[in-house]
């Protein structure tokens, strides 16, 4: 049996990978060459890219692997979070912090100090992810 392949003509809307958002958004075909879509328009960024069918299965299983360390190393940031006996800090941007402080911040909450990017910049862990913040200065 078969599978009856889909005929697009121009302006038909599909699911497609964004480049630039990184996401599956609708795409509306933009050309077309014997019912095969070529090229395709973000519908949310405006940017258009070449079609490239690709099944949505084969993309999940190439992110799966990555995906799921990600979630682990969530889990364990909040659970660190969670089982953190310190006193919370209050955000300042001028504040002066080291790894493991506990930040409570104003907008995101509790968060957990995980890694300095520059002398005045660090990683801190909200349970809805990862944020850039600037601090003012690192306690090594």
């Amino acid at each position: 049996m078969a599978l009856e392949e889909t005929q697009y003509k121009m302006l038909d809307e599909l699911i497609h990978w964004c480049t630039r958002c990184k996401l599956d958004l609708n795409h509306r075909v933009i050309r077309v060459d014997n019912g095969v879509p070529k090229r395709v328009l973000c519908l949310t960024c405006q940017s258009d890219r070449v079609y490239r069918p690709k099944s949505l299965s084969t993309r999940k299983a190439a992110f799966g692997k990555a995906a799921a360390l990600k979630l682990a190393k969530e889990d364990a940031l909040r659970e660190k979070l969670q089982s953190s006996q310190r006193t919370p800090k209050a955000y300042s941007m001028e504040g002066v912090y080291k790894v493991d402080d506990v930040i409570d911040h104003a907008i995101f909450g509790r968060g957990l100090a995980t890694e300095f990017i520059s002398p005045d910049k660090m990683q801190i862990f909200f349970d809805d992810g990862m944020r850039l913040l600037k601090c003012g200065r690192v306690e090594r």
